[in-house]
């Protein structure tokens, strides 16, 4: 399923006519959570978007530092009091250029509302955030 998701996230990404060299970061799972599900299937997905536009992927700019519990039952401020401090910038593995946000569902916002501010907390301003699914 990475394959079609990235290439139907493409195919709108071209559409959105965005310039630039950009570099996509997966939403990271915290290393427990990852352990037990295998794999994150947003790093498949970027791997496939990575070749249909040639943009890098970068695992290491930002990790899952806190456990969180899942965000679908939590209202957008019980959201974001969850994420509070789940992630870390490692500012060596920054290249310049833009950052492509990957993420399967956005509900709230309030992943990449806390991944970006981060970003920014860390001198990292040109972001772009991008999901697969949204119930807007």
């Amino acid at each position: 399923m990475a394959a079609y998701i990235a290439k139907f996230m493409y195919e709108y990404w071209k559409d959105l006519g965005i310039n630039g060299n950009f570099t996509i970061v997966p939403v990271p799972l915290h290393p427990k959570r990852l352990k037990k599900r295998k794999y994150n299937q947003m790093e498949l997905v970027a791997d496939e978007f990575s070749k249909l536009s040639g943009y890098p992927v970068n695992t290491k700019l930002i990790r899952r530092v806190k456990e969180t519990q899942p965000q679908y039952k939590l209202s957008r401020i019980e959201r974001l009091e969850n994420l509070k401090k789940a992630f870390e910038v490692n500012k060596n593995e920054y290249t310049g250029g833009g950052i492509l946000i990957l993420d399967d569902i956005s509900t709230t916002g309030s992943t990449f509302e806390v991944m970006v501010n981060e970003l920014k907390f860390n001198g990292i301003n040109n972001i772009v955030c991008f999901a697969a699914a949204t119930p807007f």
